[in-house]
């Protein structure tokens, strides 16, 4: 049976949750938490989450995760249509994640206890964010779905990564990533009203109420 190491607090373990359970696959879900302790790097290279324990051994890096899925499970396809739609799916999970995502990480970790990161940073990263999801917003078609007319791996990643950026960009920076993107809300609507996404945003959300108790956040 396939293991899914992560915790509900990380969205890319939600990315892949919600993909194991979108394709209707047996799984354990276990919980781990980032580490450089020797035994975790012999299972995750960097120290990371989500980790997917196969029968051929660990993966790592959560759109490797998805495409070992993709191939294990072809249906329901999360990485459907032709080469080239399916590579433009993979095109917006990556810029989801290095253009929404990574910018904002030290304002995350300060809302979790660390150091605040500086001014300059906070300008420097306000201007990256605006100038990323201006790039994205003109990738994205919500015709119904981020990548046309199949729900793909591209709405898990951004309904997650929004789900973390959107009220730490708010919080941080004062930057609306929402309105930024243009993201309509029937299209919110829809990717919430998915069962695999209700099963992982509850346990996210519980997580998110033992973390931060009455102030919440997050998807």
């Amino acid at each position: 049976m396939l293991r899914l190491l992560g915790h509900p607090l990380s969205n890319f373990y939600a990315i892949a949750k919600a993909a194991l359970l979108e394709k209707g696959l047996d799984f354990a879900a276990e919980r781990a938490v980032p580490s450089q302790d020797p035994v975790f790097l012999a299972t995750s290279p960097l120290g990371r989450i989500p980790v997917l324990a196969t029968p051929e051994g660990f993966l790592t890096e959560t759109i490797a995760i998805l495409g070992y899925l993709e191939e294990l499970a072809p249906t329901p396809s999360l990485f459907p249509g032709t080469p080239y739609e399916r590579a433009c799916v993979r095109r917006l999970c990556h810029l989801v994640e290095l253009g929404l995502d990574l910018p904002l990480r030290p304002f995350l970790a300060a809302r979790l206890g660390g150091p605040a990161p500086a001014e300059p940073l906070a300008e420097r990263s306000r201007q990256e964010l605006a100038r990323n999801a201006a790039g994205i917003a003109r990738l994205a078609r919500f015709s119904p779905w981020v990548v046309g007319e199949a729900f793909s791996a591209a709405d898990l990643y951004l309904h997650y990564c929004l789900g973390m950026s959107a009220p730490v960009a708010r919080q941080a920076l004062g930057f609306d990533l929402e309105e930024a993107l243009g993201v309509p809300a029937r299209w919110r609507e829809a990717v919430a009203a998915r069962p695999a996404v209700q099963a992982v945003d509850r346990e996210h959300r519980a997580a998110l109420e033992r973390r931060f108790g009455a102030r919440g956040g997050g998807a």
